[in-house]
């Protein structure tokens, strides 16, 4: 592997390489091919993400207010997990997606 074959494969084969590669560990948390913020790619993925940010603009992002809202919400989640008895029955994934 030289930067030529490096070049060559991002710079005029660069559709080849686009996108996620269905492979481990991409598919740990997916329960749905191609769902959700995190695990989506292409048109889908663009949509999501256009929508996300104006969501999120429209909550504050960028302004101090949003940074002290997402610690207080992270940390509500934290205390809401840690209040769980059987964490054994946890299951991240969908959450995730």
């Amino acid at each position: 592997m030289n930067y030529d074959n490096i070049k060559e494969a991002f710079a005029k084969k660069g559709d080849d390489f686009n996108g996620r590669s269905g492979l481990f560990p991409d598919t740990l948390y997916q329960s749905m091919h191609n769902g959700g913020i995190v695990f989506s790619q292409g048109e889908l993925w663009k949509e999501q993400r256009r929508v996300s940010l104006q969501i999120l603009r429209d909550f504050g992002m960028g302004k101090s207010a949003m940074e002290e809202q997402v610690s207080l919400s992270a940390q509500e989640f934290l205390n809401h997990m840690n209040s769980i008895k059987n964490k054994d029955e946890i299951d991240l994934r969908k959450p995730l997606q």
